[in-house]
């Protein structure tokens, strides 16, 4: 029982680090890939309710944060995340007859959840073109806090 085999960082890594012709696109593909297969997962109701506890132990934190934020521009990063965000929204009403998801059940949200992962290539088409108005909107934020 000699000395345990000492870990890398490549052992705890989430990213495909084979190396390829352009193998730092590859691994920027591949992170936004799983970061969002992450993101995205449906909650089972456990998660759902440990979830909710964590945010009601941490609501005042949120509550400066939000306070925070609402003095900033935000990064061009978070625009199109809030432009993909109302791009599935749109599509997700579009498939639920003119319901948004909070209207329907949990099965039914998970079953346009599933539609909407096929239909990833139409989502980021939209984002792009709702990112100006995203921008916009948050410029014009700004110009009323002043």
């Amino acid at each position: 029982m000699g000395q345990p085999e000492l870990l890398s960082f490549k052992d705890f890594s989430a990213v495909d680090l084979t190396g390829g012709e352009d193998s730092d696109g590859q691994l920027n593909h591949n992170y936004v890939r799983r970061k969002r297969q992450v993101d995205e997962a449906p909650l089972t109701p456990a998660q759902r309710r440990k979830r909710a506890m964590v945010f009601r132990r941490n609501k005042s934190k949120i509550r400066m944060g939000r306070q925070r934020a609402k003095r900033r521009y935000a990064s061009v990063q978070k625009l199109k995340d809030r432009a993909r965000r109302q791009a599935k929204n749109a599509l997700a009403k579009k498939m639920l007859g003119g319901k948004g998801k909070g209207q329907v059940s949990y099965s039914q949200r998970a079953a346009v959840e599933k539609q909407l992962a096929r239909r990833s290539s139409q989502i980021d088409t939209l984002a792009r073109r709702l990112f100006s108005k995203v921008r916009t909107k948050d410029r014009a934020k700004m110009q009323h806090s002043k």
